[in-house]
């Protein structure tokens, strides 16, 4: 029986009468299993009974349990997944025997092992009032098991095999992986109906085929099978064409004999085409449903029900279905999602069980790790590059090419040709830097003549100069740029030994120890459709040290190499770069949706329609700088700067004299500090949305009110947890919050009464040869010679392609310039796109995920329950950049005269929408989810 005691838990009366359960101990199978290693446990939880399970650290080769420790009848020993029998011989136990222990016995069980190693112990022989698992010297400390979880392999459940499975995972690649089986002649035929060609299976979330079989009748009488598996997406099936139309348009007798519009009926022939021959369109998750596959883009939008133009100015996951499309045409959803992914800076993700998704680079989760080896390879060339990482992928002036619509595009939803009517043009942003702060960063203190103590470092009590650079787009912050200046030195650097122990003073130059001790980078990001605030992503560095050097000059003192104690605690006086990270999202919701009697601007506006009798009406079209009102019901900011090293006290000899003496070991070392902060809104408002209330008088109004309750929440600690601060705040507001300010339209209406002539701003840089578009990363710039071309066939918009190449260069960087392999403890839920912030014996390094392996190992079976064992994850990441790229527009030669001019495509108006813009808040271009890095994960 177990019982748990928590000091928040209200006391509760022990029933007198009748057993609460009742559990038969006597049988073979192990009840239960808990590992008290493991970081499961919560706050105030205490087990007033000895555990089920427990991992025993050993201090020999050989462990030695006492009969008192109550494992009598104990039948099996597992160590590191491997089994060990009872002896045949008691007095002689052999490798991979041991002894037991009888309960009229008092001898001691022994078992031969390696030292430091994991061991579960089990009986199947019940004792009076204890489990039916047995454990021993639970005060010892201990370390991880590499058992894996039972229920890991589901998917294999109820076959009686062993062997291996292992599996990978890339970047936008179909996962891939194998089975090694051992089965027994009888058991063979099961393994074979359960493991069929394209039976699909899923482990840990990842979705598989079965694409090949081979098996192996082996001499002594058992089957060898080996299974090849692909990702579940990669089967035909899911891949086959499908049917552009509908059964009901298939099978129409109208599809292609449909009638034309007479152009004598006031319509101009070439300003629309006939209503039934306007292109229709498929939106790609249909169509990948039409094969069995659920699709479901993160980005972009799905909708198939707007205009042309705005499903090309909002990169929309559709196909376009031309009027003269055969009526048994078809064709691959998966056609062109990778370009249209690009538009949005995502990839595929084929990796998922259950449907095909999209995910953003920015979106990935964020793990914290130390491993003790760390392989490098650097493949980029290092010529224009800062440092010895290089470049693999560049722009050397490569040309943009495509059709481009200017991405604000003059909308006009009029049908008819000529006839007056509202309608807007793009306009030029106005984009401003300002620099702030000391005009002499560069340069150290003029007071400063010489260093002559070490409070003069930036992080003591030295002089310190900022500079701030600001960039504002339409009076909006769009990014910030902090770079901090200090002194930064050690005694060794400014003082000598000798001169010490002579009482001797060092002067050295201050301008020797100047420098950026910090730097920050905030861009702040906005919804593309309305301009709403999302939040910002700040990244960047800074200089930190886990001891501060006094005028003792510590670092001199800890002069002995040859002892280790010493050189660990000299580093801590040593600065070290640590990487700065802090994200935050902003959560807008509309005011429609909570209040009744919001007020909004209406999305149309009416324009006068001229009809062929020469009669007029009032019409409407759409405004494209219309936006809901909406206000931040939340936000979330999560901030993170700390390094974390072993602490020097902490000798690796005396942990188990720690251990005998119950004395708790010391604990890492941390500097830094770690925060979170949110902030949420509570509602109550008078007339709440989506009730029939009807409007208030004046007597209801003063006593009926909207209110809301605003809440405050920040914690935030520094160092060792030494300044751990929770800082909680409530306010009561009369009224409703305020509204969100959002970025200017980039289009301004223009006068009706204007030239209606290019209603189009077309940028077309292959047809017209008047503008030409490159693209260059650092070293290259316009003046260079065209080298090569980039495009996206499904890009409408320069915003859009621009976009896309960012996103296939940072792709082609991460895998291709530097490549980091490491292993680390097995973490089945570690994806690529994943962002590590990885130590290696000191060294820091930001580092994003490009391709995971990882192996299981079914050892077997006790009783139904398998065995089975992990190894390391190993993993291949790329360095976490973004290579800088400019776009450079060039003006082109007027062609010479007497040649035909280029003429634009022709227009086609497209179809007046008969709904105002979606202006679902889901919409919006999510930073992703923010996963804080746990100080308890080192």
């Amino acid at each position: 029986m177990w019982t748990i005691a928590n000091p928040q838990l209200t006391t509760l009366t022990r029933p007198g009468t009748g057993a609460i359960c009742s559990v038969a101990l006597n049988q073979s199978l192990v009840l239960t299993e808990v590992d008290f290693d493991a970081d499961w446990r919560s706050a105030g939880v205490v087990a007033n009974h000895d555990p089920v399970s427990v991992l025993l650290a050993v201090d020999g080769d050989v462990i030695e349990i006492a009969a008192e420790s109550e494992l009598v009848g104990a039948t099996a020993v597992i160590v590191e997944g491997r089994v060990f029998t009872i002896a045949a011989d008691l007095d002689n136990p052999q490798e991979g025997e041991f002894t037991p222990i009888f309960a009229d016995s008092a001898d001691t069980g022994k078992l031969g092992i390696q030292p430091l190693k994991q061991i579960r112990l089990h009986t199947t022989q019940p004792i009076a009032g204890k489990p039916a698992a047995i454990v021993a010297q639970k005060k010892r400390p201990s370390i991880p098991t590499n058992l894996a979880a039972p229920n890991i392999l589901d998917a294999l459940k109820g076959l009686p095999i062993t062997g291996k499975f292992n599996w990978s995972l890339s970047i936008e690649q179909h996962p891939s992986g194998s089975l090694q089986l051992a089965v027994d002649r009888p058991h063979v035929n099961q393994v074979r109906d359960r493991l069929k060609k394209g039976t699909e299976l899923e482990v840990l979330g990842i979705g598989f085929s079965v694409s090949n079989i081979q098996e192996k009748l082996e001499v002594e009488g058992y089957y060898t099978v080996s299974v090849s598996l692909t990702g579940k997406w990669a089967k035909p099936q899911y891949n086959d064409p499908a049917f552009l139309h509908t059964p009901r348009r298939r099978n129409s007798q109208q599809l292609n004999n449909e009638p034309q519009i007479d152009s004598e009926c006031g319509v101009a022939p070439n300003s629309i085409p006939p209503l039934r021959q306007r292109p229709r369109w498929v939106s790609i998750p249909e169509l990948a449903s039409r094969v069995g596959v659920m699709f479901q883009p993160t980005r972009g939008a799905t909708n198939v029900g707007t205009t042309t133009s705005l499903r090309n100015l909002s990169g929309a996951w559709v196909v376009e279905v031309p009027p003269d499309t055969p009526r048994d045409a078809a064709r691959a959803w998966s056609a062109d999602v990778v370009q249209i992914a690009r538009l949005h800076g995502s990839i595929l993700d084929w990796s998922h069980a259950g449907k095909v998704t999209t995910q953003a680079i920015e979106a990935g989760r964020l793990w914290n790790y130390q491993v003790e080896s760390l392989n490098t390879t650097y493949q980029g060339d290092t010529l224009h590059s800062p440092n010895h990482k290089g470049y693999a992928a560049e722009f050397k002036n490569a040309q943009l090419t495509g059709t481009f619509v200017a991405e604000n595009l003059i909308i006009n939803s009029d049908r008819r040709k000529g006839l007056p009517q509202a309608k807007w043009k793009p306009r030029t942003p106005k984009k401003v830097t300002l620099r702030s702060g000391d005009l002499t960063y560069a340069s150290p203190p003029s007071t400063v003549k010489f260093i002559r103590t070490m409070s003069q470092n930036f992080d003591a009590s030295g002089d310190t100069k900022t500079l701030h650079i600001t960039t504002t787009i339409d009076g909006q912050p769009f990014e910030e740029i902090e770079y901090i200046y200090g002194f930064r030195f050690q005694a060794e650097d400014v003082f000598t030994f000798d001169l010490i122990v002579n009482a001797g003073v060092y002067y050295t130059e201050p301008k020797d120890f100047w420098g950026v001790v910090s730097y920050k980078k905030k861009v702040y990001r906005y919804d593309k459709r309305y301009g709403f605030p999302l939040g910002h992503v700040t990244k960047g560095w800074k200089y930190l040290r886990f001891k501060q050097e006094s005028d003792e000059l510590e670092t001199l003192k800890l002069f002995d190499p040859n002892d280790p104690i010493d050189q660990l605690s000299r580093d801590l006086y040593v600065f070290e770069k640590v990487p700065i990270v802090e994200r935050s999202l902003i959560n807008n919701v509309a005011f429609r949706d909570y209040y009744a009697d919001a007020e909004e601007q209406s999305a149309w506006v009416p324009y006068k329609h001229c009809n062929p009798d020469g009669t007029s009406e009032t019409r409407y079209v759409i405004d494209p700088t219309w936006a809901p009102t909406c206000f931040a019901i939340g936000d979330l900011t999560y901030s993170s700067c700390f390094n974390v090293k072993p602490n020097p006290d902490l000798i690796p000899g005396e942990i188990y004299e720690y251990a005998i003496n119950d004395i708790p070991p010391k604990p890492f070392v941390i500097a830094g500090d770690e925060s979170i902060t949110k902030k949420s809104i509570r509602l109550r408002p008078a007339r709440p949305a989506g009730i029939n209330i009807p409007p208030l008088t004046a007597d209801q109004s003063a006593i009926l009110f909207d209110r809301f309750t605003e809440r405050n929440l920040q914690d935030s600690a520094t160092n060792n947890y030494n300044n751990k601060a929770v800082i909680e705040s409530f306010a009561e507001n009369e009224g409703r919050p305020s509204p969100v300010s959002r970025k200017p339209s980039l289009l301004e209406k223009v006068d009706p009464s204007q030239d209606q002539a290019n209603k189009t701003s077309t940028l077309n840089s292959t047809t017209h040869q008047s503008i030409r578009f490159t693209v260059c990363t650092p070293g290259y710039t316009w003046s260079d010679p065209v080298n090569g071309s980039v495009s996206n066939g499904q890009a409408h918009t320069l915003d859009f392609a621009f976009t896309a190449v960012k996103t296939d260069l940072r792709l082609q960087d991460m895998q291709q310039s530097v490549q980091h392999s490491f292993d680390v403890p097995f973490n089945g839920a570690l994806r690529p796109l994943d962002r590590i912030s990885l130590t290696a014996q000191g060294e820091n390094h930001s580092v994003i995920v490009t391709s995971v392996s990882n192996n299981l190992t079914i050892e077997g079976r006790y009783g139904k329950i398998p065995i089975i064992t992990w190894e390391p994850t190993q993993v291949q990441a790329g360095i976490d950049r973004e290579i800088p790229v400019v776009l450079y527009k060039t003006l082109l030669p007027a062609p010479p005269q007497g040649r035909p001019q280029p003429q634009p495509p022709a227009e086609q108006d497209p179809k007046a929408p008969n709904n105002p813009y979606p202006w679902d808040i889901t919409h919006q271009q999510l930073l992703g989810k923010i996963s804080p890095r746990s100080r308890g994960n080192f």
